[in-house]
């Protein structure tokens, strides 16, 4: 519990990997479910069924993390997309929203919340990591979607509908078997 216990919310994640939906970053099919630390504590979170069989999450600690398969995720330099709704509580900062793939340089995918007014859409300290100044800050207590997209070329990040961002990055994401959701 402690001081994490309310650090984050996240409504829905959605991963893509084709390459029509790589462009638009609020198109397509994903992973939906609803989560805050306080609810993680309850089996149902750990119940939701997953799009390959199986379970789509799982906690994985405490209540402050969510993990589950990365089956069908992109993988190498294919295209794909990250889509998530979130709440940014007062105070909140330095937090990774989302991640998959290996702890290498460019070899994962991942969402970070950097600052009150920054995001990151990031390879694992590559080079190549897309931060992002978010143009009045993220409003603390209220929903923010941020997308990520990569075509297989350019990296794009995008907050509460507008792009925010975009650049040139070769990744090769390696994937381990599972996703998290939170840090």
């Amino acid at each position: 519990r402690g001081p994490f216990r309310r650090w984050l919310t996240i409504l829905a994640v959605a991963l893509a990997a084709s390459a029509a939906q790589a462009g638009a970053p609020f198109g397509g099919k994903g992973l939906v479910a609803e989560w805050t630390p306080e609810k993680a504590e309850s089996a149902s979170v750990a119940s939701i069924p997953g799009p390959f069989g199986g379970h789509a999450l799982a906690c994985l600690d405490a209540g402050h993390r969510l993990t589950g398969p990365d089956k069908g995720f992109p993988s190498g330099a294919a295209p794909g997309s990250i889509s998530l709704w979130f709440i940014r509580p007062d105070g909140v900062r330095d937090k990774v929203l989302f991640s998959c793939g290996s702890p290498v340089h460019g070899g994962a995918r991942g969402l970070w919340l950097v600052t009150k007014s920054r995001l990151c859409f990031y390879f694992f300290g590559h080079p190549q990591d897309l931060h992002c100044d978010v143009k009045g800050g993220i409003a603390p207590d209220q929903w923010h979607h941020v997308a990520a997209t990569f075509d297989g070329t350019t990296a794009r990040l995008y907050y509460d509908g507008a792009a925010i961002g975009q650049a040139a990055a070769k990744i090769n994401t390696v994937l381990r078997g599972r996703f998290q959701v939170g840090a």
